[in-house]
């Protein structure tokens, strides 16, 4: 249900289905991935993930699937695996985060604060270590609270924002993980009639097309998700003709 998901989803399986190959797709949680078809009857050329969880979860299941003998393709993550035959595409998440927290700062924003999801998403983690480098390099003093907002669904991301202003106050700026969680903040404060920038400064991020339908137009990050995706297509089929991945990431 993730655009980011179906982005990515949509990349690949074009470039797959235009040189002759189709895509499974199938959605696992960490308890139930051992015992899934996918483990237990290989059937595949080659697999792609996109992995949420800890650093030792995702670890784990890139090591039961890079035993199974296939190529693998992992999006948006930063774990490491050295001479496996594996290659990570990922984008610069926390180059998107440290630009969207120098702009909150450059409207004068000191207090800040960051919408993630309760579930770990190595691409999130990356978004906030961003902001946190930004507000490092302009000794502006600024401050930064991040504020889990369970799966980041419209109703979760406005009662935890709901809660952490009464306990904090309002931000002079809230950076949104994603741009639903931005959009979530937007309705709140306007239901409280606030005027967005002026009485708080909303960020989101990946710039999918709802976007543009807010008011005003939320300030937010382009994420190529979909070149991603497709760029996945084009190594792993390179990968299957040649052999070895070119390049690990």
């Amino acid at each position: 249900a993730d655009p980011f998901t179906t982005h990515v989803v949509a990349g690949l399986s074009n470039q797959l289905n235009s040189q002759g190959y189709g895509l499974l797709l199938q959605g696992l949680s960490a308890e139930v991935f051992r015992s899934s078809p996918l483990i237990r009857g290989i059937r595949t050329d080659a697999i792609c993930i996109l992995l949420s969880g800890l650093d030792l979860i995702r670890r784990t299941i890139v090591d039961a699937l890079l035993a199974l003998g296939q190529p693998l393709v992992v999006f948006q993550d930063t774990l490491r695996f050295p001479r496996a035959d594996l290659c990570t595409i990922r984008q610069a998440d926390r180059d998107g985060g440290r630009m969207v927290c120098e702009e909150v700062l450059k409207l004068g924003a000191r207090r800040l604060a960051m919408l993630v999801p309760e579930v770990h998403w190595p691409a999130i983690a990356e978004r906030v270590k961003g902001v946190r480098e930004a507000i490092r390099k302009s000794a502006a003093g600024a401050e930064l609270r991040v504020v889990r907002c369970g799966d980041g669904e419209l109703r979760d991301t406005q009662a935890a924002l709901d809660r952490d202003t009464a306990e904090q106050g309002l931000p002079d700026a809230i950076i949104a993980g994603n741009d639903q969680m931005g959009i979530a903040a937007m309705k709140l404060m306007a239901s409280r009639r606030l005027n967005v920038p002026h009485d708080v400064a909303i960020t989101g991020f990946n710039a999918f097309e709802f976007w543009q339908y807010t008011s005003p137009v939320l300030t937010t990050v382009r994420s190529p998700a979909y070149e991603m995706g497709a760029r996945g297509g084009i190594e792993v089929l390179k990968r299957l003709g040649e052999g070895r991945f070119e390049q690990p990431e």
